[in-house]
Parts: C-alpha cells; sequence; structure tokens
C-alpha cells in the first residue's frame, strides 16, 4: 500500500497547524483570570 506523498505532507501540515494553535495550547498553563480588571492598586 503506498500513500501520496503531497497528502501525506499535506496532512503532517494540517496537524502541526492545529497542534500550534494558542488558543488551545496555552490556557492550560495559565493562572486563574483575576477578580477585577484592575492588576494595580492606585497611589496615594
Amino acid at each position: 500500500m503506498s500513500i501520496d506523498p503531497r497528502l501525506l505532507l499535506r496532512s503532517m501540515f494540517e496537524a502541526a497547524i492545529a497542534a500550534a494553535q494558542s488558543d488551545l495550547c496555552v490556557p492550560p498553563f495559565l493562572p486563574p483570570r483575576p477578580a477585577s480588571c484592575c492588576l494595580a492598586e492606585k497611589q496615594p
């Protein structure tokens, strides 16, 4: 059984692109979102 080299390369490329999507691979490593939108306290 032989696979078309172009089809193989295309499927490998699409798998690499899917694995590199930051929306999917980054969030599990981020800390929880803060309760408020302000991260710094106001200075007097």
